[in-house]
């Protein structure tokens, strides 16, 4: 189980999370229950890493896994998902739950105080979340394709509106 880790946060590498969304979508869809899922990425990572440099970055990445492992659903699958950027798959949680998770994250990252070591500088992180619901798009044979498309596109709204906020989409036949 531990190759299925990543190192530094603890939580569930990308490759494996791919299968587990994979399985978890085909389950929801087949007892026609509620999944969501959301994307979260850190605002101005690249303006971050070169002010303070990696090893402040990973100590954020890793922060930011603790906050998932400490404070998401048991059920919830949380995993690191590219270098600055992680994925949370809600089983039995439709938008609105969705959201009401999101907005919980995005507050705890708000409040959390990162100490460049050696001084006594405070530093804030902010992210970008983009979650989505499946279940409403049962009926178009929604894929995990579908899904990261769509959770993209909310991520890529919450940046263009400023960061450190909660996008969803919604797709209006588009």
């Amino acid at each position: 189980m531990m190759s299925n880790m990543d190192e530094l946060t603890h939580l569930y590498k990308r490759q494996f999370f791919d299968t587990l969304i994979e399985s978890e979508l085909e389950r929801a869809k087949r007892h026609d229950r509620n999944l969501s899922c959301a994307v979260i990425e850190i605002d101005n990572i690249n303006e971050i890493k070169d002010k303070y440099g990696d090893q402040f970055c990973d100590l954020v990445v890793q922060d930011i896994g603790e906050i998932f492992t400490d404070d998401t659903r048991v059920h919830d699958i949380c995993a690191r998902y590219g270098k600055y950027s992680f994925v949370s798959l809600m089983p039995e949680s439709d938008l609105e739950s969705a959201l009401f998770a999101s907005k919980r994250l995005l507050g705890l990252i708000q409040r959390c105080k990162f100490e460049l070591e050696g001084t006594n500088e405070i530093i804030r992180i902010t992210v970008s979340i983009g979650p989505v619901s499946c279940k409403e798009y049962f009926e178009e044979e929604i894929d995990t394709y579908k899904i990261f498309d769509m959770i993209g596109k909310a991520l890529h709204i919450a940046k263009e509106n400023g960061g450190n906020r909660v996008e969803c989409f919604l797709n209006n036949n588009s």
